[in-house]
């Protein structure tokens, strides 16, 4: 049976390339985990009923977050009521991470990843020595910039918060953040710059970024409703 060499141009163009690039499928990827790992922790937060997300944009009281804290032990009218609001979604929130991830932390980061790669390899440098370098640039250097980064972006963009409100969310949990994101990203970074290739890199730092990105959200809500 002779080849068809036309069958190629017949099969789907994602199939074949012809639509997104590796590089677009990273961020497409990204975009779609940070969005699941917001609804994560929407859904865990109004499931335990510590916190009520209302739909985007529907804000009560001094609150600029986005959401509407009610304390555990207060009562619903009844329980439809208390299910309806439990299970209601900050899509704009959601949209802020999503983009976030998608459109400004893989395209930087995984560009950081190369460049680094690239200098270390110029430098001629031991592997371990390689290693050590890199989760130092990377979690001592360029981890503080981009976790104000997102504070910042999902402040604006997906909480619609003031720049007062923005900056008072940077200066107070900050530190605190970057503290608690070395217990797991360094020895996270260590595996990941001394044994997966470069170019997937990034996609490793989006699939753990899925919990690391849940576990902010909840944080931020959490310091927010004690101001």
């Amino acid at each position: 049976m002779a080849w068809d060499f036309h069958a190629e141009r017949r099969l789907p163009a994602f199939v074949r390339g012809d639509v997104l690039s590796p590089f677009q499928i990273q961020a497409t990827l990204a975009f779609c985990l940070g969005a699941l790992s917001d609804l994560i922790a929407q859904w865990s937060m109004g499931e335990r009923g510590a916190v009520v997300l209302p739909v985007s944009g529907s804000t009560t009281g001094k609150n600029d977050v986005g959401m509407n804290h009610t304390l555990s032990s207060e009562k619903p009218a009844g329980p439809a009521h208390a299910h309806h609001q439990n299970r209601r979604v900050d899509a704009r929130r959601v949209l802020g991470f999503a983009t976030f991830q998608g459109l400004v932390f893989t395209p930087a980061i995984g560009a950081f990843y190369v460049k680094l790669d690239q200098v270390a390899r110029d430098m001629e440098l031991t592997p371990w020595v390689k290693v050590g370098m890199s989760v130092f640039c990377d979690q001592f250097l360029v981890a503080p910039f981009v976790v104000a980064a997102a504070f910042a972006w999902v402040g604006f963009v997906g909480l619609g918060q003031s720049s007062a409100t923005v900056s008072q969310r940077i200066e107070k949990n900050l530190f605190p953040t970057i503290r608690t994101g070395w217990l797991l990203w360094i020895p996270l970074q260590l595996i990941n710059f001394g044994l997966v290739p470069v170019d997937m890199r990034i996609i490793v730092v989006n699939v753990v970024a899925l919990f690391w990105n849940a576990y902010l959200a909840r944080r931020t809500a959490t310091s927010d409703a004690k101001d």
